[in-house]
């Protein structure tokens, strides 16, 4: 992994809608809302969880579009989404093990 242009961001509240987070050429289409100070948790299936700072469950936001597969070796990974006020900035953390994951919607 390569990280640049580091810099210190102000903690300001936003709210996504409908996140779209793109890994390499392939969509992962979110329907819902995140706000500031959420998390997202994926582990397989048609949802991802919203959790709080400890973890706990809030509530599902369902996946939407064509299915994907996170490919092998390196890989882009992006977050979009429409936000309300200023832009938002996003910590990241991937954790895979085993066989490939695969994302869908049924």
């Amino acid at each position: 992994m390569t990280v640049g242009r580091l810099q210190a961001l102000a903690e300001n509240p936003v709210i996504l809608t409908d996140p779209v987070l793109t890994i390499g050429t392939q969509r992962m289409v979110l329907k819902g809302r995140v706000e500031s100070g959420e998390y997202l948790e994926y582990q397989g299936g048609d949802t991802v969880a919203v959790c709080d700072a400890n973890w706990n469950r809030l509530r599902d936001l369902a996946l939407a579009g064509p299915r994907i597969q996170v490919p092998t070796g390196l890989v882009t990974v992006m977050l979009d989404a429409s936000s309300s006020g200023q832009k938002p900035w996003l910590e990241m953390q991937f954790t895979t093990e085993g066989d490939a994951m695969v994302v869908s919607r049924h």
